[in-house]
């Protein structure tokens, strides 16, 4: 039987190959000289925020939930709802001192009511409740002919039933207000000169400083000598609290996971003409934390100051509490946790796989315990060695300055790294998101539909603005190595720390966590810039030649039966792998040329006049592995048969390159992998610059059944891809499309396929390149 070899003419190869715009126009060096190259290493796609409200808006059913009237029974049974209170206790409402008593009968008020939008309206009545005030309890320093120290609570008969329309508000009690905007509301009048609203108003106002505030009271005998530290000032152009809306909230919502928690900043106290644009003066509730938890106490409530931390208190009926709307948090697992050997990892210190195998993490986590991290875990399974550890030269604890480490591992990840972009497109343009963790118990939705059990320790992903680095008051030697970054609206304190170490990413990662309170909600927090430290990074992790050698299993069974591939290459040349021919006793004498699944009327054949395998051939290391084919009569070229160009750049190669499937004829991409990756799998250096290595972008997140890759080591041709088997010999080429459109093109061949190998579970193809053999084939052929 003779032997033949069958030289495949790809014409059809490449069909959708170059259907991006960008796809053929990416070409990557056999050696890496840039960190800047994630998209090619890795075949992405390119990348590409006494007193009524005013001229208020009418309130919400649940916006208000802690929100009470205050009333007065008349004789005949009709209520004057004169004040306003909040529920800050099941049985307890705080409210104005100067609520506590009629003006005109000096009487205290006898009932609440909550739950109600409209005071003067029954038909959506059914959830309100009324409660009969049992006992007044004012302030001990509060004087009737005083404006200060203005607050008082109220002991009602018994305890409301708690619902998403009635609820306790929370107490801000620390002095230092970071918010600038609030809310109050309430049922008095609705501006100078006009009559009480039946509706539930509310109105948002802002923060003024007492000492700006003064001002507009220094003709106001009561507080001639200026306002004092319980005391706080809100206003608006066109909205104000007016005669009504006393003993009302002044409050400010914080985002608690998925929900909307009230805070109540301060209680209404007086002002001048309402609705002329003049702050009123509120009671600062921070200053009255003590009083509130004694008082209750006094009174028979089993309460301590604690329930009033924010987290202790965001956290009760919050299943009750307003939905904020979308989800802000989007549960998103990080990739990377520091191990320690002898401590517990810490949850906010975190890391990014940058490299297969190298991490970036901050210099301040990996000196956290005085001791280095000796593991990192993946993705929660895969757990690898860390090598060596690099901490920038020039961190010295300052958290600002250069607070960046690398840890290299000490073998390759199974995953597909993060990618760094390291492109100057405005950051403002773009979506970024940030990383944290929630270390509170916290009820939230999960992509908009709600979770049936809590979390608790969760790490989170959400959407951050950019600001400008003078808002994190970043000096100027600071401002181009970092990202300041957060988000406008405020959340519970500590309901969500930042991911040290963690993302601020768009399509690719931008930079890394390394400082912040609240995960940059309300105060920004800051990252930094990986841009500013790309040469810090590529003298670091650009590699060197320091792999020890190791020969390559080349082991075969001779039984195995092959048929070699090659390619015309001259109308008298045809290319194959030195292997394949090795396979059988003797040489091929007959090659069949023409396309995969030509008819044998179309096909052509030709004698093979000499066979020649290059002189430095080792079938032990696979090194050389190519051979030529000399062809007795040339072939005469028609439009589906004719040879291919050669790739004759020795540095570059497409980056998008296809191989065909031996077996079904089907075209795969394939794409080239730096040398340097190659040999740190391989566990060796190639010795000779024409050898390297390829990869499927299908295997580039999979992990293989280490079965099936013994089986690539014990017979080179086999390959534990999805799509089976690559022979040797099999060309690998790449089609340059002219302007004139996809129907003109020039086929070039970059590889010839030599066999297939598996480390660490992810599958290797080790090519021979075609540029370094150019001169060698001319000889041969001439």
């Amino acid at each position: 039987m003779k032997s033949i070899l069958y030289v495949v003419r790809l014409v059809k190869f490449f069909c959708v190959l170059c259907a991006c715009d960008f796809s053929c126009k990416y070409f990557m060096p056999y050696e890496r000289t840039s960190i800047d190259d994630c998209n090619l290493r890795y075949i992405l796609p390119p990348s590409s925020k006494s007193l009524a409200t005013a001229i208020g808006n009418p309130s919400k059913p649940g916006e208000f939930s802690a929100i009470a009237a205050i009333g007065w029974i008349k004789p005949g049974g009709t209520v004057n709802w004169n004040c306003g209170g909040s529920l800050i206790w099941a049985n307890f409402i705080l409210t104005a001192a100067h609520c506590t008593k009629d003006r005109d009968t000096l009487l205290p008020p006898d009932v609440i009511r909550i739950g109600d939008l409209n005071l003067y309206d029954d038909r959506e009545d059914a959830l309100v409740q009324e409660r009969t005030i049992i006992r007044v309890i004012r302030h001990p320093l509060y004087n009737t002919s005083s404006v200060f120290y203005d607050i008082a609570l109220l002991m009602l008969n018994e305890k409301v039933n708690i619902y998403f329309e009635v609820m306790p508000t929370c107490l801000w009690l620390d002095d230092n207000i970071p918010f600038s905007k609030v809310e109050a509301a309430g049922w008095g009048t609705s501006g100078f000169g006009y009559g009480k609203t039946n509706i539930l108003i509310k109105a948002e106002l802002k923060l003024m400083a007492n000492k700006d505030c003064e001002s507009y009271y220094s003709k106001v005998a009561s507080v001639k000598n200026g306002l004092i530290d319980h005391q706080l000032c809100a206003w608006d152009k066109v909205m104000d609290t007016c005669p009504g809306d006393s003993g009302g909230p002044l409050q400010h919502k914080l985002i608690f996971g998925d929900y909307k928690v009230p805070f109540l900043v301060g209680v209404t106290s007086f002002g001048l003409s309402c609705g002329n644009s003049q702050p009123g003066v509120y009671v600062k509730v921070s200053k009255f934390g003590s009083w509130i938890v004694e008082t209750l106490q006094q009174h028979g409530e089993r309460v301590t100051a604690a329930m009033f931390e924010p987290l202790a208190c965001a956290g009760r009926y919050f299943y009750h509490r307003e939905r904020y709307g979308p989800s802000i948090f989007d549960i998103r697992p990080h990739n990377v946790q520091l191990i320690w050997p002898k401590q517990p990892s810490p949850e906010r210190c975190s890391g990014l796989l940058t490299e297969p195998d190298a991490v970036l993490t901050t210099a301040q986590c990996v000196t956290l315990y005085g001791t280095a991290p000796t593991h990192v875990k993946l993705h929660g399974s895969e757990v690898i060695g860390i090598e060596e550890i690099v901490v920038h030269e020039n961190y010295t604890g300052n958290l600002l300055y250069n607070n960046i480490a690398i840890l290299k591992l000490n073998r390759s990840s199974l995953h597909r790294p993060d990618c760094i972009e390291y492109d100057m497109h405005p950051l403002h343009e773009i979506k970024l998101f940030a990383a944290g963790i929630l270390p509170q118990t916290i009820y939230f939705q999960n992509n908009g539909e709600r979770m049936t059990g809590m979390i608790d320790n969760e790490q989170v992903r959400f959407d951050v603005s950019l600001y400008e680095n003078m808002k994190c008051n970043l000096s100027s030697e600071f401002q181009n190595k970092h990202y300041c970054f957060g988000v406008d609206e405020f959340i519970v304190p500590g309901s969500c720390d930042l991911l040290l170490g963690g993302p601020i990413e768009a399509t690719g990662l931008k930079g890394m966590n390394i400082f912040g309170n609240d995960c940059g909600f309300g105060k920004p927090a800051v990252a930094l810039n990986f841009v500013s430290h790309k040469s810090w990074l590529e003298s670091v992790i650009l590699p060197t030649k320091s792999l020890r050698d190791k020969s390559i299993n080349t082991d075969t069974e001779t039984d195995m039966k092959f048929e070699c591939y090659g390619y015309l290459i001259r109308t008298r040349g045809v290319v194959t792998a030195a292997s394949c021919l090795r396979l059988r006793s003797s040489n091929p004498t007959i090659v069949r040329l023409g396309e995969q699944g030509w008819t044998n009327s179309h096909l052509i054949f030709r004698l093979i006049e000499a066979t020649t395998v290059h002189p430095r051939y080792n079938e032990t290391t696979g090194e050389h592995d190519i051979a030529v084919i000399k062809l007795k009569e040339a072939i005469h070229p028609f439009v589906h048969l004719f040879p291919v160009c050669l790739w004759q750049n020795t540095t570059h190669s497409p980056v998008h390159q296809a191989i065909m499937h031996s077996a079904s004829g089907v075209i795969i991409p394939i794409h080239p992998m730096y040398n340097s990756d190659c040999e740190k799998r391989l566990n060796r250096s190639f010795t000779i610059p024409g050898m390297g290595c390829m990869h499927t972008e299908h295997e580039s997140l999979i992990v293989y059944d280490k079965n099936e890759c013994l089986k690539m080591q014990k017979y080179k041709n086999l390959d534990c891809n999805t799509y089976g088997r690559f022979k040797a010999g099999n060309p690998i080429i790449w089609r340059e499309y002219n302007k004139t459109g996809e129907a003109s093109f020039t086929e070039f061949l970059i590889n010839i396929y030599n066999y297939g190998d598996c480390v660490d579970g992810f599958p290797l193809h080790i090519v021979h390149h075609i540029a370094f053999y150019v001169e060698w084939f001319a000889r041969v052929l001439q």
